[in-house]
């Protein structure tokens, strides 16, 4: 979807050939929706959520099983990701090239890694990120590599 005023709520995006859902400069809420990866041939499948320019609010949803990213969040968007579930997948969440993104009172499990950040196109300068320190995180929680910055 691009250029658009999106509300996306209460659907199931499972298994499709590239993205689950793909967002271009748009603005709008995505609330209570699974995200599912793709099975099969490990070519297939790419991120759960692709943000590139967006203005977004990302609540209550469930992420399951990719194999790069649950959510990647990149050239300049801005998101506010709050009470999701991500789970069993390479990356959780991912802030990259001059994104704004607030992260609160999400539920990681299973994840090679929870939450990273990088800049991938030069032009765009480094992400910002924002994790509430005030939200408890449960100690059941997987929590290895919970943020990671790396310069690319």
């Amino acid at each position: 979807i691009k250029n658009s005023a999106v509300n996306l709520k209460n659907n199931i995006f499972s298994s499709n050939f590239s993205d689950q859902v793909d967002l271009d400069f748009v603005s709008g809420k995505i609330i209570d929706n699974k995200f599912i990866g793709a099975s099969g041939d490990a070519s297939e499948g790419g991120d759960g959520l692709d943000l590139s320019g967006a203005d977004t609010i990302i609540h209550q949803n469930k992420f399951d099983g990719f194999r790069d990213k649950a959510i990647s969040v990149g050239e300049a968007s801005k998101a506010e990701i709050r009470g999701n579930e991500i789970k069993n997948s390479k990356n959780g969440i991912v802030i990259k090239d001059g994104s704004i993104v607030e992260i609160l009172a999400n539920k990681f499990e299973n994840n090679q890694s929870n939450v990273r950040s990088y800049i991938k196109k030069l032009i765009f300068g480094p992400p910002k990120i924002f994790i509430d320190p005030r939200v408890p995180f449960n100690p059941k929680h997987n929590l290895k590599n919970a943020v990671e910055f790396l310069a690319n």
